[in-house]
This record gives structure tokens, sequence and C-alpha cells, in this order.
């Protein structure tokens, strides 16, 4: 399991339902991913001129709150990913997924524009935690999996090379021994992670900052 954070110009949100006293989420879609689309009341005017957006709403759920007050933003876009690789189960350099939403709880009090890519099981704990600092407004949550990142069709190669490192058929002599037990040399699913960072990057940028 791991995370990786960038920072990406401005954000532009999409598709709020939004009155003087209340504030509403929507999770929407575009393919292959969910997303969390909660935009501020500043920009209904857009809003209207966009009705005809081809985002299908496919899954929704609905809370209703009274007004959040207004907060100062930076004019920045954090852009981040949490997905669980399963790393509370190792032996060595174990973390469980509850130790990364502690680290995680830096990035979601900040206020600033949050695009967060998460898996499912992620998804309600990042949303509730944005809203009780009162800045689901200026925040994108979008489900995703290992599997539909790009790099993940080199996983059986990543997985090859590893397992030829670890049995010393490959492994250079002259590299550090102890490097053998690093996540970097270990596991496959590590490795497609952190290397997808600038595809966080590239999707926010392309996909959700409009």
């Amino acid at each position: 399991l791991n995370t990786s954070t960038k920072v990406q110009p401005t954000l532009r949100t999409e598709k709020l339902q939004f009155s003087p006293s209340s504030s509403s989420s929507r999770i929407t879609t575009r393919p292959r991913f969910k997303v969390l689309h909660i935009t501020p009341k500043l920009y209904q005017k857009e809003i209207r001129r966009n009705e005809a957006s081809d985002l299908k709403p496919v899954e929704i759920f609905q809370q209703t709150t009274k007004a959040a007050p207004k907060v100062t933003i930076s004019g920045f876009t954090l852009v981040t990913a949490l997905l669980d690789i399963g790393r509370g189960d190792w032996w060595e350099y174990r973390r469980p997924l509850e130790s990364y939403y502690g680290y995680l709880e830096n990035v979601l009090q900040l206020k600033v524009n949050l695009v967060i890519f998460v898996d499912q099981k992620s998804v309600r704990h990042v949303y509730n935690r944005r809203k009780f600092y009162q800045l689901e407004h200026i925040t994108k949550v979008i489900p995703i999996t290992l599997a539909e990142l790009p790099l993940h069709r080199y996983m059986n190669l990543a997985m090859r090379i590893i397992a030829d490192e670890q049995s010393g058929k490959s492994w250079d002599q002259q590299w550090d021994q102890s490097m053998k037990t690093h996540p970097e040399a270990k596991s496959a699913k590590y490795d497609i992670l952190v290397n997808s960072k600038s595809y966080f990057l590239y999707n926010a940028s392309v996909n959700h900052l409009k």
C-alpha cells in the first residue's frame, strides 16, 4: 500500500445541487471511474451551461447538512492517491491501511482543492473526513482499482523480474543485498502503484479539472 502526492494548477469542479440552506453531494462517473463531484455555488452559472454534459450518474448517496461557511482556500489543486495493496499483511515494512489513514489526515484537512484517487474501501472514509472539515465542496474522490492503472498490464513481467532477483538468478552481486527486502524489490503491486503518479496527475488534469 502506498500514497502518492503531487500538485496541479487550479481545480474547476462540476455538478452541484445547492440551496441556501443545504449542500448536496453526488457520485457520478466517466468511463471506468466513479467520481464524486462537489461544486460550490460560485459555479452555478457554469453548471447551467453544461446541463447537456455526458456524465451519467451510476451511484448516489445524498446527504443534507447546513450550508458550510466560506473557507479561504489556496488556488492550486492537490492530486494524490491511496490504494490498499495488502501491505498490512507484510512481514517486513508492514503498514496497515489504518496507518495510512493517519498519515492522510494531514492532507485531508488542508484547505485546498483536492482530487484523490482511492479504491472503493476508502471512498466513504475520505469523503466523510473532508466533510468533517467542511471541505467537501472542493473535493473530488475518484474510485479506482489497481487493475485500471495503465501500468497494470506489466504486472506479470514485474513479478517475473522480482522472482528472478529474489532467487539470485538475475541479482547483480554488486547490488546492496539489504535492498532485497525493500518494497521496491519484493512487490510488483507496489512498483505499479508508485510509478503511476504521472498517470494520476494526467488523469486529473484531463478529466477532473474542467
